[in-house]
């Protein structure tokens, strides 16, 4: 049985600590979606063998465990603003390529109130939720990515003439907008799957793009990715942002395996993000529908700095 145990804690134990490698290699960020199993099982297994040896070993694999699991502590919103402070709500949603007009997630955004939306695969069938919000979210801007359709960026408040980014085909589309505490940029973005498909390379030709904006990001989207992840914190660093909260498992498996549909009963990855500027105030994240998609949307709300 020890030998059985050791065997357990030497094998998670390297694939949690590999995991940790996404800036060297994609596979580290794949590896990294097993963090929240890895991390009790290496833990209870290095407990376990506290008492029966090997000690050095099993003590290591106690610090890893507690050094990996603080990476999964999401942020704490706080609960409570100034009364004089404006609070912002960005709403994120992959809206499904294939699904015809989404008039429901029209309506869902219309009840949120939301001032910046994020959307993705905004195909030919989900375009007409663009002119459907054209009153409330007037400034608008979508950017071509893959066959999926592309990505889409919206906002109540004006557009800064000539302040946009449009990064064809690589998943990015943003624009800087006019808001009562100053200009903000707002982006959508949406990742492909990490490795073995193109990720890392994607992620690693965005960074010069957005490292180059000037003044405060906020920015919604699909990243494929688990926000512990290297290409989550990649994007967070060069846009100086931080994820706003977790809003729990945001996609569901959308097929059927013995007749049982996964989307009910699988777990969800946690895939979808919002990330505001580091000196914003996350007040809440939440979870919306599915509403046809198989991503659920994600509403955060957050207080920007006052102007000095």
């Amino acid at each position: 049985m020890r030998a059985f145990l050791v065997g357990i804690l030497v094998l998670g134990g390297v694939t949690l600590a590999l995991g940790f490698a996404g800036r060297f290699h994609g596979l580290g960020d794949s590896l990294s979606l097993f963090r929240p199993v890895l991390v009790p099982l290496v833990g209870l297994v290095s407990l376990a063998l506290l008492m029966s040896g090997p000690r050095r070993l099993a003590l290591a694999g106690v610090a890893l465990a507690a050094g990996a699991g603080l990476s999964l502590a999401p942020p704490a919103p706080v609960s409570a603003l100034p009364d004089t402070a404006r609070v912002y709500g960005f709403y994120q949603k992959n809206l499904l390529w294939h699904r015809p007009h989404p008039r429901d997630v029209a309506a869902d955004i219309r009840a949120t109130g939301a001032d910046f939306v994020a959307l993705q695969e905004v195909h030919r069938f989900s375009r007409p939720i663009l002119e459907d919000l054209g009153d409330s979210h007037p400034a608008q801007l979508v950017c071509p990515f893959a066959a999926v359709g592309g990505v889409a960026v919206l906002s109540r408040w004006p557009m800064i003439e000539g302040q946009t980014l449009c990064a064809e085909g690589q998943g990015v589309a943003g624009m800087q907008v006019a808001t009562p505490d100053g200009p903000l940029w707002v982006l959508s973005v949406h990742l492909h799957w990490p490795f073995p498909y193109g990720q890392a390379r994607q992620v690693e030709a965005l960074i010069p793009e957005l490292s180059a904006l000037e003044g405060p990001v906020a920015v919604g989207g699909d990243f494929n990715m688990v926000a512990w992840s290297h290409a989550v914190l990649a994007i967070a660093r060069a846009t100086g942002t931080a994820n706003a909260g977790y809003a729990g498992g945001t996609l569901a498996l959308s097929f059927r395996l013995f007749g049982t549909d996964l989307a009910v009963t699988a777990p969800r990855l946690p895939i979808d993000h919002v990330l505001i500027p580091r000196d914003a105030t996350a007040l809440s994240v939440d979870r919306r529908g599915l509403l046809g998609s198989d991503h659920h949307g994600v509403w955060a709300e957050f207080a920007l700095p006052p102007r000095s």
